[in-house]
C-alpha cells in the first residue's frame, strides 16, 4: 500500500464528477416514472385522522381492491446530503448510510395495496438492497485499489465498475421508492401528504372521510 500520488489524486478528483452525469440522469427517472404511471395524485390527510382511521381497503397504486397493507413512513432524506457525492468514494458511502437510516422515519400510515402492487413493492426493495450492497463493495475495492500500487489503468478500471454499480444502485434505489407511496409531513407536523398515489384512492379517501363526518359534503 502506498500513499495518494498526483495521478491517484486526479483519478478521486474525477470519480464524482465523472458519477455527477448519471446521478443528474437518475435524478429525472422518478419524474419520469410517475408521468408514466397513474399513480401520480397527491392527497393530504391530517395525520390525527390517519392514526385513528384506517385508510379506505384501495389500492394506492392501482386504484382496483386492495388485498393487503403496508406500513410506510414520512421521509425526512434532505436533498442536500446529495453533496456528500462531491466528496468521492467516501462520500458516497456514508451517503449511502444516511439514506438507509434517514430515509424512512417519522410517523407511520397503512398504506392498503393490491397483491400486484404489493410483489412489485417487495421486488424492487430486494433489487435495491442487492444494487446498494454491491455499489458498496465495488466503491471499497476501488478505494483499495485506488492507494495501492497498481496502474492508473487498472485504477480507472475499477472506478468505471463502481461508478456502474453506483448508479445501479440509484436507479434501482428509484424504481423502489416510486413503487412506495411516499409520505411527506408538513411544516406543522399535523398534516401528512401521501405522493404518488392512483386517483381512484384519492376519491375513496375523500368518500370515506365524508362518511365519517370528517370531510364536508
Amino acid at each position: 500500500m502506498g500513499s495518494l500520488g498526483s495521478t491517484e489524486l486526479l483519478v478521486l478528483v474525477a470519480f464524482p464528477l465523472v458519477l455527477a452525469i448519471p446521478v443528474l440522469a437518475v435524478r429525472f427517472l422518478g419524474s419520469s416514472i410517475v408521468r408514466s404511471s397513474s399513480a401520480d395524485r397527491t392527497i393530504v390527510v391530517p395525520v390525527a385522522d390517519a392514526h385513528d382511521q384506517p385508510l379506505p381497503m384501495v389500492c394506492a397504486k392501482t386504484g382496483t381492491p386492495a388485498d393487503g397493507v403496508v406500513e410506510e413512513r414520512s421521509e425526512s432524506f434532505s436533498a442536500a446530503w446529495l453533496g456528500l457525492l462531491l466528496l468521492g468514494p467516501l462520500g458516497i458511502l456514508a451517503l449511502a448510510v444516511i439514506w438507509r437510516l434517514r430515509g424512512r422515519t417519522g410517523t407511520h400510515v397503512e398504506i392498503p395495496l393490491s397483491s400486484a402492487s404489493l410483489d412489485e413493492l417487495r421486488a424492487t426493495a430486494r433489487t435495491a438492497l442487492i444494487a446498494g450492497v454491491l455499489g458498496g463493495l465495488a466503491t471499497v475495492v476501488f478505494l483499495i485499489v485506488l492507494i495501492g500500487d497498481l496502474g492508473v489503468g487498472i485504477q480507472i478500471g475499477f472506478g468505471a465498475v463502481a461508478i456502474v454499480a453506483l448508479v445501479w444502485w440509484m436507479f434501482a434505489s428509484t424504481r423502489a421508492r416510486m413503487a412506495r407511496v411516499r409520505l411527506r409531513l408538513d411544516r406543522t407536523q399535523t398534516l401528512l401528504h401521501l405522493d404518488g398515489v392512483h386517483p381512484d384512492f384519492v376519491t375513496a379517501v375523500q368518500d370515506n372521510a365524508r362518511a365519517l363526518g370528517l370531510l364536508d359534503p
